[in-house]
């Protein structure tokens, strides 16, 4: 399933599709300015111009939950998405958390993009509860390199409709047998950690820039 439509903004050519876009250069805010109330909040973050700097320790954004941050028609029928982004991480060994839309409390999980063991892992939970299933990339994470990453998900409520691209090269392998789709949830969406009932974990350490957010697939 496709919503991709070319339309004019301020004269200029955009994706329709592109429904939020942090270019992390100087701030957290959303570049796009079409949904109101989805600029971040930082925690601890610093900026050179052009990218984001997360210290690995107490480095956060956190960006109020909306309805666009989520990939489901609210009956447990996905919804295709794409997330693009680059990164310089400082460690590749260690699990982090990139981005993140989940809350322990109340079955309120939706995915997780998370750096571990050199991988890209997207990962999306089952109906808001723990229950999960992964892509995981082939091509390896460089340490202290930038890195670009892009996600696809087809929406087909299975973990093969998941594809991840590392510095160009297409593979992704799979994990996890339980999942019947996604639910909507008020998790807000945090770059950089887990956030759970203001607990921090998971914290990642490096670089982020360019990451933008697409309502489909894009191929």
């Amino acid at each position: 399933m496709s919503r991709r439509r070319k339309i004019l903004l301020g004269g200029l050519l955009a994706d329709e599709g592109l429904i939020a876009s942090y270019p992390l250069g100087s701030n957290s805010n959303e570049a796009i300015g079409t949904t109101s109330g989805v600029d971040g909040s930082d925690t601890d973050m610093s900026y050179n111009g052009t990218e984001a700097t997360f210290n690995g320790t107490t480095s956060l954004i956190e960006i109020n939950d909306n309805d666009i941050f989520s990939f489901t028609d609210g009956s447990l029928n996905d919804e295709p998405f794409t997330f693009e982004f680059t990164i310089t991480p400082s460690d590749v060994t260690s699990t982090q958390i990139l981005i993140d839309k989940t809350k322990s409390a109340n079955q309120n999980r939706e995915y997780r993009v998370l750096l571990a063991i050199d991988k890209i892992f997207m990962r999306i939970h089952s109906n808001g509860t723990s229950d999960k299933v992964d892509g995981i990339s082939i091509e390896n994470v460089i340490i202290s390199q930038e890195n670009t990453v892009k996600i696809t998900y087809d929406g087909s409520n299975t973990k093969e409709g998941i594809n991840i691209t590392v510095n160009g090269i297409v593979g992704t392998t799979y994990a996890g047998t339980t999942y019947i789709g996604m639910k909507s949830t008020s998790a807000n969406v945090i770059l950089g950690s887990q956030l759970d009932e203001g607990v921090t974990a998971f914290l990642y350490d490096g670089e982020m820039k360019n990451l933008e957010f697409y309502n489909y697939e894009k191929l």
